[in-house]
């Protein structure tokens, strides 16, 4: 007897792992993204709807506000019980994470305000509810998903005709349950941290867009939302008014984000967003919230500023919100929205304190890199080009102070960093070089008085490299002193002989860098038409689509060639062979004097 007993126990555990067979393979071959757990959820609920011989089978998650269904069989999308989200509330879903433990629910009668009595078959506990899904069917299974002692997930199964208790099927839930335990959370965890980083990276791409913009126009407007939108399923609408205190403008986008219509608002942006935020949270104590819903279909989002306006651009207010029955915005895209709307106003504010550096530093230097005058006994050319058209000034310097005719000194530099320091420190090297000439200093110690200036005046980052020569053109002969700078140059003409190439080679440490740093004087002698050339290290330094440098060998070959040239025009010609060596593709200024002795 108590062998046929187990033979019949063996054959309805057979017949148990039989009808989960299907489910458990689907376990057990899943993959961890968003389509794999899309494909994942759905194909356990319409295996398990068959295994149980019930007409709807979902699964949901549990999530802040309630519940999101991640997968629903085939019957609940026949019956329209396929609802992306149900709000905690009195549903048999809720019934269940409360009860934390599987339910097996019996439909006693309908009432007339359309709820539905449901008893409980073990406590015989009755219940009122609130549920399409409790209206379909006559018997209802839900069966908790727990990861430690936290329910993660409801599997919810129905019968539209009265389903006896079956232990059977309740064993199925359950051992189910008890495999997703792992499974499931271990793909929810593997999907976050995979959305958390499109999101982050979303964001980027959007601050990326916005390179060289210090306000955020219409267009731009549109495509923020549209980016968002890409990562976060939502509603849009876009808010535009001249001034924080007047009426706004709302641009209402259709489903796909591409036709709009305007509609008036008797808000006004602060009225919206206090000022000093850049995102607050639309929810039903918000007034203007409370006046959207009754325009749109909103029932939570947020007011994300895109832009707080000035005199000659209007404000921007992005509203991302979702509609009533549609899943509530989680603590991601909370969390994004929040992160948009403070790069966003980072990023604006960099780039207008950019824009005002730039016009400053301009400003400054409007005289650093104007063309060298000629003198009585000397012929200079000058030239200076951006690495790029919008490059921010930088530190490049050159100017040349005539003593008397026959006495005269050229200097160059370059200080470290862009912008308005940059600017600012190269307007001082300059003015105290002039100064410095005209008490009759040698280069040399005019670049001792420099460092002591520098190291005075100017951040510990801050330093530069520089050249100083002072030319005596009655007796044919420069001293010179070069600070870290790349050696300039002397053609030597010999007449109707060929030209040579002199590199002036003595050199000092960069000045700024540290204090009581010795530097050096070098000297060269000149004759009439001999040709000095000074440059700066983006010369040399322009490089090749392969990685090669431009370098120094290849600039005195170039420059011996244009020597037979007007001076004039030799850094134009040494300037065009950099850009067809480089493809027109500078990565640093270039600045060069050429200067010609007359006599």
């Amino acid at each position: 007897m108590e062998r046929e007993q187990n033979k019949e126990l063996l054959r309805e555990n057979q017949a148990l792992w039989s009808r989960l067979d299907g489910v458990l393979s689907i376990i057990s071959n899943h993959s961890y993204t968003d389509e794999g757990f899309d494909a994942f959820t759905s194909g356990i609920v319409n295996i398990l709807e068959q295994a149980l011989e019930a007409q709807a089978t979902a699964l949901y998650t549990v999530e802040e506000f309630g519940f999101r269904a991640h997968g629903t069989s085939q019957g609940c999308k026949d019956l329209c019980l396929d609802a992306e989200f149900i709000s905690t509330g009195s549903g048999i879903l809720t019934q269940a994470l409360r009860s934390r433990k599987t339910l097996q629910l019996q439909k006693v009668e309908t009432e007339k305000d359309g709820s539905v009595v449901l008893v409980e078959a073990a406590s015989q506990i009755r219940a009122r509810v609130r549920s399409p899904f409790a209206f379909q069917f006559e018997t209802i299974y839900c069966a908790p998903v727990f990861s430690y002692d936290r329910v993660v997930a409801i599997i919810l199964v129905g019968w539209v005709q009265e389903h006896h208790n079956d232990y059977d099927d309740v064993r199925i839930l359950e051992t189910l349950a008890g495999y997703l335990s792992v499974e499931l959370v271990a793909m929810v965890t593997q999907i976050e941290q995979t959305r958390s980083h499109k999101l982050s990276k979303a964001r980027n791409e959007i601050i990326q867009t916005l390179q060289g913009r210090s306000n955020i126009d219409e267009r731009a407007a549109c495509d923020i939302i549209r980016a968002s939108a890409q990562v976060v399923p939502l509603h849009a609408l876009l808010l535009e008014a001249k001034a924080f205190d007047s009426n706004m403008n709302i641009i209402m986008f259709e489903e796909n984000l591409e036709h709009e219509h305007l509609i008036e608002c008797s808000y006004s942006a602060k009225e919206i967003i206090p000022e000093g935020k850049n995102i607050e949270e639309l929810d039903e104590k918000h007034p203007f919230a409370l006046w959207l819903g009754r325009h749109t279909d909103l029932s939570r989002g947020f007011a994300i500023l895109l832009d707080d306006g000035d005199d000659t651009h209007p404000i921007r207010i992005f509203i991302a919100y979702r509609a009533l029955g549609e899943r509530p915005f989680d603590e991601k895209e909370r969390n994004f929205f929040s992160a948009l709307g403070l790069s966003v106003k980072e990023h604006l504010t960099q780039e207008r304190e950019h824009a005002s550096d730039a016009k400053i530093a301009l400003a400054l230097q409007a005289g650093l890199r104007n063309n060298l005058p000629d003198t009585k006994n000397m012929t200079c050319s000058s030239l200076y080009i951006s690495a790029t058209a919008s490059a921010v000034v930088g530190g490049d310097f050159f100017d040349l102070y005539e003593l008397d005719e026959n006495h005269v000194v050229i200097v160059m530099g370059d200080v470290s960093g862009k912008g308005v320091e940059a600017a600012a420190m190269a307007s001082l090297v300059k003015t105290a070089v002039a100064a410095y000439a005209w008490e009759n200093l040698d280069p040399a110690s005019m670049i001792t008085s420099l460092n002591k200036l520098f190291l005075n005046f100017s951040r510990l980052e801050t330093f530069a490299s520089m050249v100083v020569v002072s030319f005596d053109l009655i007796h044919h002969q420069a001293i010179y002193c070069s600070a870290g700078h790349p050696p300039a140059m002397i053609i030597h003409k010999h007449g109707g002989s060929p030209s040579t190439l002199e590199l002036l080679t003595v050199q000092s440490p960069i000045v700024g860098a540290f204090e009581d740093l010795e530097y050096h004087n070098g000297g060269f002698t000149f004759a009439k038409d001999d040709i000095v050339y000074l440059y700066t290290d983006g010369t040399t330094e322009a490089r090749s689509r392969e990685g090669d440098f431009f370098g120094e060998d290849l600039l005195r070959e170039s420059l011996l060639k244009a020597s037979s040239k007007d001076v004039k025009i030799i850094p134009q010609i040494i300037l065009s062979e950099i850009q067809q060596f480089s493809g027109y593709d500078l990565h640093d200024d270039i600045a060069m004097v050429a200067a010609r002795i007359n006599v």
